[in-house]
């Protein structure tokens, strides 16, 4: 083998080795996540259609978000959602530090921003030792179901929601 062929050779190596050290083993440091939140109110509750969750950063990847009930204790100002990814789930507690919305009464249209810190707190697979801190923002969007007088309902779920999430802080996984 010539000494060409030898380095080409060595080069691979290093770059599959590389290439499944970073796909198999564990990462840390600045990450962020952005979901996009599709929400049918169709059926009288909340469906969610689609929540696609992109991921740069510590881990790179694409999933998505599943929304999970909060448990007994929980105060309601936390939100516990999984990011479901090929390789495992992360587990997230959200808890609201602000919120501003306005509706405007003649079209029915809701818009909200929420402030959030949110931690993920372990996982399953390659993410059950994950831990993360985030700075997060909603900023929603919905239309609201209107009362049989024409005014827009406060008590119905929303006809339709989209709901675009940025989180941005550090994981370890």
């Amino acid at each position: 083998m010539g000494r060409r062929s030898r380095q080409a050779l060595l080069a691979a190596l290093i770059v599959l080795v590389g290439v499944l050290a970073s796909s198999a083993g564990a990462g840390s440091g600045s990450q962020t996540f952005k979901v996009l939140i599709v929400v049918s109110g169709a059926s009288g509750g909340r469906d969610v259609v689609a929540a696609p969750v992109f991921g740069r950063g510590a881990f790179n990847g694409v999933g998505r978000l599943v929304e999970i009930p909060n448990r007994p204790g929980d105060p309601d100002e936390v939100a516990r959602d999984d990011f479901l990814f090929a390789g495992g789930t992360m587990h997230l507690v959200s808890v609201t530090n602000d919120f501003s919305g306005s509706l405007d009464p003649r079209t029915c249209i809701f818009d909200a921003t929420i402030e959030q810190t949110t931690t993920i707190v372990g996982g399953t697979g390659r993410f059950s030792a994950a831990t993360g801190t985030f700075a997060a923002t909603v900023r929603a969007h919905a239309i609201a179901a209107r009362n049989a007088d024409g005014s827009c309902s406060q008590e119905r779920g929303p006809l339709a929601e989209l709901d675009a999430l940025t989180m941005t802080g550090t994981l370890s996984f």
